[in-house]
Parts: structure tokens; sequence; C-alpha cells
């Protein structure tokens, strides 16, 4: 009997500012590509500007939102946004409101502070929720979500994937993912999913379509 091949990795390239970070995720086959949707981050593109740029994708597209409220939401949706990414303190009745108000799944990161965080984001957005995301917690209140560069923790996203109780959504593994770090990242947490956004770029905020087919390219190889 031969063993069952693994699905490849999927990999979301977050961040995406410009036409020609697109074109680079969309010629090495990314699975999704995010457009963030946080004033505050140096990846910030105003939803105006959504609609051009991702006109050519047919990919899905991420709008991810910071406690964004329906008027924004609204306007990524019609700008052809097709997945919500919800990187705040929104909690399982917002999440599922989301869904239901905009009929789009909802991917809410969760930040990796502990084991036990695992367990409870399965077991919390269960219902609410299409995926997660699994990330780098913040170094302070006043420090930006996502997008740090510093790794998440991966050996609590082990153990906690193992000790959780409740069936599993979908997840992607984020936080400080490089080409170089990657395979380590997948060999330590089984991921499936990986997003990355500060791992592929030339400086802060902008993408380098370079480093985006290397990443891809790396995750294609890992299998």
């Amino acid at each position: 009997m031969t063993a069952t091949a693994r699905p490849p990795i999927q990999v979301k390239i977050c961040g995406i500012k410009d036409q020609a970070a697109a074109n680079a995720a969309a010629a090495a086959c990314a699975d999704y590509v995010g457009i963030n949707s946080y004033p505050r981050s140096p990846r910030y593109l105003p939803v105006e500007q959504v609609a051009p740029l991702i006109a050519p994708l047919t990919m899905p597209v991420v709008g991810v939102v910071v406690d964004g409220d329906d008027d924004l939401l609204t306007r990524l949706v019609a700008a052809g946004i097709t997945i919500i990414q919800a990187h705040g303190a929104e909690d399982p009745a917002r999440c599922a409101d989301i869904q239901r108000r905009f009929a789009v799944p909802v991917i809410k990161a969760v930040a990796i502070n502990h084991e036990r965080t695992v367990d409870h984001a399965f077991r919390d957005y269960a219902q609410a929720a299409t995926m997660l995301l699994f990330d780098t917690p913040r170094t302070s209140p006043q420090a930006m979500p996502g997008g740090s560069g510093q790794p998440a923790n991966w050996d609590a996203l082990a153990q906690g994937l193992k000790q959780a109780r409740t069936p599993a959504l979908p997840w992607f593994l984020a936080g400080g993912l490089t080409a170089e770090t990657l395979p380590e990242a997948v060999t330590r947490t089984g991921a499936r999913m990986v997003d990355v956004a500060s791992g592929v770029e030339r400086t802060r905020g902008m993408k380098d379509p370079a480093l985006i087919t290397q990443f891809i390219e790396r995750a294609r190889a890992l299998g």
C-alpha cells in the first residue's frame, strides 16, 4: 500500500500594495493574496485603490482588517475582496456576524501566547470563523498587529495542536516566515497553510517580487 500524498502547502502573500508584487504572486501561483486595510500599517492600501490592483487576479483576495466597521467591510467586499481576515479583538459573535452579514469566509487571527491559546481558539471560533491564523503576539498594546517579522511560538503551537480537544478548523501559520525559515517552521508545526508579509519585503512594507517567487517555490518544494 502506498502512502497517501499530502496536499501541497498553500501560501498567502499578505500586504500587497503594488502591481509588481501582485503580478509576482500571480505568476508564482500564490493560493491567496492579502490586502491590508489597517491605516497604521506600513502595508496599508486605501480602499479606493483595492479594486484596480486586484482586478487581474484570479486567486482569493483577503482583506485584512483590525476591528473594521461595517462601512469598511462593505467597501472592501464591493471592491472585490472575497475573504475577510479579522486581525483585531473581534470576538466569535463579531466574526459570525461578518460571515452572515457579508456572505464571505472569515479568517480569525490569533496570537500564540501559550499552548492553551490554540485549543481555546478552535473551541471559541469553531462555529464563528472559516479558518484561523496563528501569529506572533504583539510586543506591547501600542505595537501594530501582524507583520512584525518575529517568529511565532512554533513549539507552543505544536503542543497546542496535540492537546486540542475540539475539531480543528483549517489554519495558517504566520509570523516571521521567510524562505529560509519555512522548512523548519513546517516541520515543527505541521503547517499546511502559511502566511508571509515582512519575509518577502525589500524594505518595510514594500514587497520584493523575487522574494515572493522564492518563498512560493520553497513552499512547493516542501510538498
